[in-house]
């Protein structure tokens, strides 16, 4: 549902939300040294890491990685045979392609 603005049409997605936040003294000095000079204000640099965090991925939940790994087969049983095997595997592929 998009809200209407005051002027009488359209969506409020440029419109800003205003939000308090309160901080130990501490942070609040780290916010101000990293807005000097980087930002123009502490809500660009707050709208800043809001948007970073908004775009960085997340990571998937545990049981939906178990659940995949149940529904993938079979285990394997992994001793020191399997991981000489493997490693075998490995150097072979990479004679393979640095010979062709």
């Amino acid at each position: 549902m998009e809200e209407q603005d005051q002027k009488g049409g359209g969506s409020d997605k440029g419109k800003m939300e205003t939000m308090n936040i309160s901080l130990p003294r501490e942070l609040a000095e780290f916010v101000a040294k990293r807005v000097e000079g980087q930002f123009g204000n502490r809500s660009e640099y707050f709208r800043h890491l809001v948007r970073e965090d908004a775009e960085r991925p997340r990571p998937r939940p545990l049981d939906e990685l178990i659940q995949e790994g149940l529904d993938s087969g079979p285990g394997v049983e992994v001793t020191p045979e399997y991981f000489e095997e493997l490693r075998k595997r490995v150097r072979d592929r990479a004679a393979r392609s640095k010979a062709g």
